[in-house]
This record gives structure tokens, sequence and C-alpha cells, in this order.
């Protein structure tokens, strides 16, 4: 909870600060005057601009009021942001374009990034023939800008939101690599056109490539690809390292396709009561060996 602090204890707050700010300031101009002689005048010293950099945080942070609204909105998403790497806390700008983006086929560079509360994204996948793999991106690359901002303080649905779009546009990123940093200009492209592909591959039953696991993507399956797969007895490679959307309705049927169960898994909130998720319904393909591919953008 936060609470006001009261206009007292405010100003004999300020009145400190300020106090010990005219302190400072005395022992750095005595210095400057006194102890480096004239001849420092002609270039400021390095404290002067330290002094400076101090004298602008405390007003920043101490003197000037700050917007309560502002100050609660800051608190929340901080709080909501630091609980794991997908939580996110949205103002209006960002949940409108989150809306705007769900479940639509997005243009991207064409690579997949993790980020943790506080710290630069990095680059954990690069899609093949991708704009981000032609421009040299690479696995472990921290991306420090988007289109000239910061990213640090965004999370992860943030980022996202930054590098992928409905309309083909320019983007501009900056990368931390080996202590250097990159300008890259990428191009954004429509990656996956549809939502699944698949391929045969020799000593297999076939490779189901799965780019958003989105309706229609399971009825689609279940149409064009599942008929040649029911006598199948060679292993069939379910290909998710470039499955970055999702639908978990749709993936929770798609998965009841091999495997029959009351329980793959639940959710608990505090104070509720339990639900638990089922694939109840007896599978299509139960006894179709699976290989699954996965990599590290895969989530």
């Amino acid at each position: 909870m936060f609470f006001p602090l009261k206009r007292a204890s405010m100003k004999k707050t300020k009145a400190i600060l300020l106090t010990v700010l005219f302190g400072l300031f005395l022992v750095f101009l005595l210095e400057m005057t006194y102890l480096r002689g004239v001849a420092t005048r002609s270039a400021p010293p390095k404290n002067l601009y330290l002094l400076e950099a101090v004298i602008r945080l405390i007003r920043n942070d101490y003197l000037e009021e700050k917007d309560p609204l502002q100050t609660v909105d800051g608190s929340f998403k901080g709080l909501v942001n630091s609980l794991d790497g997908l939580s996110s806390y949205l103002d209006a700008e960002n949940t409108a374009r989150y809306l705007e983006q769900k479940g639509a086929p997005l243009k991207g560079p064409g690579i997949v990034v993790f980020k943790r509360y506080g710290a630069f994204p990095q680059v954990v996948g690069i899609i093949e023939s991708s704009p981000a793999e032609k421009q040299g991106l690479q696995i472990g690359d921290l991306v420090t800008e988007i289109n000239g901002k910061a990213t640090p303080a965004m999370s992860l649905v943030e980022v996202n939101l930054r590098l992928y779009d409905k309309d083909i546009l320019p983007l501009g990123l900056k990368v931390l690599r080996d202590e250097k940093t990159i300008d890259v200009n990428v191009d954004r492209v429509l990656l996956f056109p549809e939502p699944f592909t698949y391929s045969s591959q020799e000593g297999t039953s076939g490779i189901l490539s799965i780019a958003r696991m989105i309706a229609p993507c399971l009825s689609e399956i279940k149409t064009k690809v599942l008929p040649g797969l029911r006598a199948g007895k060679k292993p069939l490679i379910i290909d998710l390292r470039n499955c970055e959307d999702g639908d978990f309705e749709e993936a929770r049927q798609f998965i009841n396709l091999f495997l029959k169960t009351e329980s793959l898994g639940y959710f608990e909130k505090k104070g509720a009561a339990k639900e638990v998720l089922a694939s109840p319904e007896e599978p299509l393909l139960a006894k179709l060996p699976l290989i699954v591919w996965t990599n590290q953008g895969t989530l």
C-alpha cells in the first residue's frame, strides 16, 4: 500500500537536502578555487560534473513532486514485471497494441529473444533465412535499443510488441556484442505465411513444423496431415523451434491427438479452487512415435 507523506515531513526533508547540497557546493568551490589554482578554471574539474549529477538526481527524485498516479503506475509495473520473465504490466497504449496484434500474422526480423527483469533482451534463437540471419545477428547478442527506445525497463512482452508489427515497417536495433555496440537496420517480413508446414523426410512419418498454434491450425492439420499418419509406424517429427505464438486451448487439443490423460497440469490461485487441465478424448494417433524438436528459442 502507498501512503502520502505529510507536508511538514516533506518540507523538513527538502530543507535537509538543500543544506547538504549547499555544503557540497562550498566544498567543491573551495577545492576548485584554492587547491587547484587558477589553471584549473580553463577546464571544469570532474568533481564539478559529479556535483551537477548529484544535484540533478536529488532534484528529480526528492525535491520535485511527482504525479502520484505515475508513481503508483510505475510501482505496479516494477512489481509485476519482476515476477518472472513472462509477466508484464502494460499501459493503455501497449495494451491496445497487444490486443491489435494478438492472433494476427505479424511481420518481424526473425529473432527470438528472452529477457530477465532489469536486463537487456538476449537473442536466444534466429530463424533460418530471416532478415536477422542475413544481417549477421547472432545468438547471445544483447538488444539495447529498439528504434531508439532503451530496453532494460521493458518487459519481454513490450520488447516483442516493438520487434513485431502487422505492417512492414523499418526496424533499427542497437546490439551489444563482445563489449561493442553495433547498429543494425533490419527488415520486417512475414516469416511464416501459414501456421504450419508438413514435409516428408526419409525414415520418418514426416516433419510437422508449427509456427502459430492458433485456430484453424489444428483443424487444418486434421484435414491435411492426419489421414496420412493413421497407419504410420515411423516417428513423426514435431518441429517447435519457431513456434512463438499460440492459444492454450488449441495446444491442449493438439496434445490430445497423441495422448489421453486426466491431468496435463493445473492452474492454481491463492484462495481459489485448483483448475485441472486434461485431454480426456480418445487420441487419434496414440501409437505413433514422436520426436519433438526444440531449441533455445522455443518458448
